[in-house]
């Protein structure tokens, strides 16, 4: 009892010691917010190495790391469909898992946007569920879906389709292939389009965790079968 009861005050007082730290964290990034929403990065030429739309709890050192979620581990709490930088600003965007959450009349504008602030020469590079690859497995396993391994394989299939639907933000508007992703890529001057490989990419990709179930999301596997259509395309 009385162990419990001293685990329990070593505890709170090494809480209440990462509060100071925590507190200031909280601050910056509150103050990084204000000043992206009044167009301060804008007005001033703020330039990054790139952009990490999305990011959850996955930074990209020297990039600037943008999530609606004030809990995720991002330097400005903010959307995606509008960039609050200057045109030609940043080398790089990259989003893991968050196109798909882009309802489709709006896919285009937001690519058109994102296209506007990458420099001349820069990339993007876009990971999603790939329907094409899902929609297989879903049909080849839905003859054994009276099995562990079938039933696994298909209700896995639709989780990557339509979104984990834990909380209202984790519905998937839409779904791409490779051929529907380039065109839409194709569409607002992006060209050079190709699918990479995590493990053969040079750019450093980070290791993009699912809130979810704790999984790196844009390395799924199923069978050595890759779950995850990553494209890159340059301007």
């Amino acid at each position: 009892m009385r162990r419990t009861l001293w685990n329990r005050i070593k505890a709170l007082f090494d809480y209440i010691r990462i509060l100071p730290g925590v507190f200031t964290q909280y601050a910056v990034k509150l103050a990084n917010s204000f000043a992206y929403h009044m167009y301060f990065f804008r007005i001033t030429g703020r330039q990054f190495e790139g952009l990490n739309l999305g990011c959850g709890y996955s930074r990209i050192k020297n990039f600037c790391n943008i999530d609606a979620n004030l809990r995720a581990h991002c330097d400005v709490v903010a959307g995606i469909y509008k960039i609050k930088l200057s045109s030609n600003s940043v080398d790089a965007i990259y989003n893991s898992h968050v196109f798909e959450h882009i309802p489709r009349e709006r896919a285009i504008k937001v690519l058109a946007e994102w296209y506007r602030v990458i420099r001349n020469g820069g990339k993007i590079y876009i990971c999603v569920p790939d329907l094409e690859v899902l929609f297989r497995a879903y049909l080849d396993n839905l003859p054994f879906y009276n099995t562990e391994k079938g039933r696994y394989i298909v209700d896995r299939a639709c989780y990557l389709m339509y979104g984990g639907q834990g909380n209202k933000y984790d519905f998937h508007f839409y779904g791409y292939s490779f051929v529907t992703l380039r065109n839409l890529l194709e569409s607002v001057g992006f060209k050079n389009v190709n699918s990479f490989s995590r493990d053969e990419s040079n750019f450093p990709l980070p290791q993009d965790i699912s809130t979810v179930r704790f999984q790196v999301t844009s390395t799924i596997k199923m069978d050595d079968l890759p779950w995850s259509l990553n494209i890159e395309a340059s301007k």
